[in-house]
């Protein structure tokens, strides 16, 4: 039994990561700009490109139903509620949940204690950009380059963030 268990999660898990690859071939390039966008927050605001002017940014691209995605909220809140004073800014960029409604979301939100800015329909940025997997991590410097993806969340990953995090607000 724990066998059958085992591997329907690694299935799981395998067809979560390759939901939304289109051809195979795109994938995020790091060491380039951010390209502009513009995405609408889950209470309504317009959040582009300038809200991270200046700013040091983890854009994490994640849906509701995705279980990586949810283990990987706490660190993300973790590294908002001591980094934001000193220039990080978090965004959740909601993707894949064409059915979920506003207040479905909004639900999750709150139980999930995300206080970072969520994006919500956020797949046209996460398509132009070569995202395929959930959760997918941009780490964006302040000059506004994607310094480095995450694709997945390990163990050991709040740890390695951190320190990313302190040497780019150094800069």
């Amino acid at each position: 039994m724990k066998q059958r268990l085992a591997f329907a999660l690694a299935l799981t898990t395998l067809a979560a990561l390759s939901l939304g690859q289109a051809d195979g071939t795109r994938q995020v390039k790091v060491n380039q700009p951010l390209p502009k966008f513009s995405l609408t927050t889950a209470s309504g605001k317009k959040f582009t490109n300038a809200n991270l002017k200046g700013k040091v940014a983890i854009i994490d691209f994640w849906a509701t139903w995705c279980l990586p995605c949810k283990k990987s909220i706490p660190m993300l809140q973790y590294l908002h509620n001591k980094y934001s004073s000193q220039g990080l800014v978090v965004v959740g960029a909601e993707v894949q949940d064409e059915g979920a409604s506003k207040e479905s979301l909004d639900r999750f939100i709150k139980k999930q204690g995300m206080t970072y800015t969520v994006t919500v329909k956020s797949d046209k940025l996460a398509d132009h950009l070569g995202v395929y997997g959930l959760p997918t991590l941009l780490v964006v410097d302040r000059k506004g380059k994607i310094v480095n993806v995450i694709e997945g969340v390990e163990f050991g990953e709040q740890d390695r963030l951190d320190t990313m995090v302190k040497q780019l607000l150094k800069k």
